[in-house]
């Protein structure tokens, strides 16, 4: 099955909005706001530009190994964001940087994102292992039906939201509005992604287009053992989720537009904080990435 609904066109677009970072100095840079994912400003989005602002200031041997993102306060989508970077370390094979995203004088965001030149004629390259394999088998995406497509069939959301999600996502297991507080359940889903439309030729754009796909899904698995349900959350009517944190490890090359894999658990939720991890796959089923988040739990009914 293959609705096809997001359309490559309408996507690429977007992405060369999002990547545009004008450099205003030699370590700041400036990015006009893209069309609007939501009605605040994507943290997914912002952690993307974060890691592209610091890939322009590291030599082009070097590929980002990590970034560790934290939302400080909202955002407005419509408004131009500043990027300051500062540079933590440059040793042989390892460059840091420290970067903020700012709006009106006032940071949303900060960034520290790691970078390493692989040298593959040292001795560590020679050392490689992986441990674990993928759980059981998964239908190819092309067999399964599109989360816009399920979405728009239904009630109690605005599916219109989703049209302008950058990201095609296939659910293999659960369906995260079908769950809610089942007896036994665990705090687990397997799933298929994949950015949509053509990304710029940007320094890390693979790895900033993987860190904006992620952070749509992370939260998800956390509402699936609670009575809270996923329409719930989504709407903010009685429980809101906030990202407090997204961090990713890189651990091999990938394209953009490729289909990942994606092993998700939720292992703790307590005192108003929900955990979630990630482990990402290429259709080699081979390793590729390793996301984890914490998101804020409010009761917005209280508010």
């Amino acid at each position: 099955m293959n609705t096809q609904l997001l359309v490559a066109d309408d996507f690429t677009r977007w992405w060369s909005a999002a990547f545009d970072l004008r450099r205003t100095s030699h370590r700041t840079f400036e990015n006009a706001p893209p069309p609007p994912i939501f009605d605040s400003l994507y943290g997914g989005q912002i952690a993307a530009q974060l890691l592209v602002a610091a890939a322009h200031t590291v030599s082009g041997d070097r590929h980002p190994h990590s970034l560790h993102t934290s939302f400080v306060r909202p955002g407005n989508p419509r408004t131009p964001t500043e990027f300051d970077v500062a540079t933590t370390r440059e040793s042989r094979s390892l460059s840091t940087r420290h970067v903020q995203a700012n709006q009106g004088g006032r940071t949303i965001a900060i960034a520290t994102v790691s970078f390493h030149a692989v040298d593959t004629g040292a001795k560590p390259a020679g050392i490689a292992h992986e441990r674990g394999t993928a759980e059981g088998e998964m239908p190819a995406p092309e067999q399964l039906p599109e989360r816009l497509a399920l979405v728009k069939d239904l009630d109690g959301i605005d599916a219109t939201a989703f049209d302008r999600w950058p990201v095609d996502v296939r659910y293999v297991d659960h369906l995260p509005w079908d769950m809610r507080h089942e007896a036994g359940v665990d705090a687990r889903n397997r799933l298929w992604l994949r950015t949509v439309g053509d990304i710029p030729e940007v320094p890390g754009r693979a790895e900033a287009a993987m860190t904006l796909a992620t952070d749509l899904l992370m939260y998800e698995p956390v509402l699936f053992p609670t009575d809270v349900s996923w329409i719930e959350a989504w709407g903010n009517k009685g429980l809101g989720t906030f990202s407090i944190d997204h961090v990713l490890w890189f651990h091999r090359s990938t394209s953009p537009g490729e289909w990942f894999s994606v092993e998700q658990v939720s292992p703790i939720a307590d005192r108003g904080r929900g955990f979630s991890q990630m482990v990402v796959r290429n259709r080699d089923r081979r390793i590729v990435a390793s996301v984890a988040q914490e998101v804020l739990l409010l009761d917005t009914a209280a508010t």
